[in-house]
């Protein structure tokens, strides 16, 4: 089987960022050079103190996956 790149989380609060990473490097997307903040470090606004759904979607647009953050309540899954 082929191996997986694996980056440690800088923190508790970067799991989301770290995992897009990772995804992004083994589909050639990513270096694996970059922290994992300069993904997020654009999108990251001063009333923000954790990465949202909303953060992790631009950082996936800007990678070109196809992403969206929704709302959505239990009954709709």
């Amino acid at each position: 089987m082929p191996s997986f790149p694996h980056l440690r989380q800088p923190d508790a609060m970067d799991c989301g960022a770290t995992c897009l990473a990772m995804v992004a490097i083994k589909l050639c997307l990513y270096s694996i050079n970059k922290p994992v903040s300069f993904l997020t470090c654009h999108f990251n606004t001063p009333y923000l103190r954790s990465y949202s759904a909303m953060i992790l979607s631009f950082c996936a647009r800007a990678l070109s996956f196809c992403a969206r953050a929704l709302s959505l309540c239990a009954r709709v899954l």
